[in-house]
């Protein structure tokens, strides 16, 4: 079964990542894969999940 995340969520991630520098550690505490991480990242920094203001 695939799990789906909220946009918040990943971008939670994210940051905490990007803070602590340790997606292994973030990836722990949250209950998913490492690699989940580095993926959200990838597309985060392809600008998948910047905020859009209007």
């Amino acid at each position: 079964m695939r799990n789906s995340y909220s946009l918040t969520f990943k971008r939670q991630v994210i940051q905490r990542v990007l803070e602590t520098r340790d997606a292994n550690k973030v990836a722990r505490e949250n209950g998913i894969n490492t690699f989940m991480i580095y993926r959200w990242l990838k597309e985060y920094r392809k600008g998948k999940y910047q905020e859009f203001s209007i």
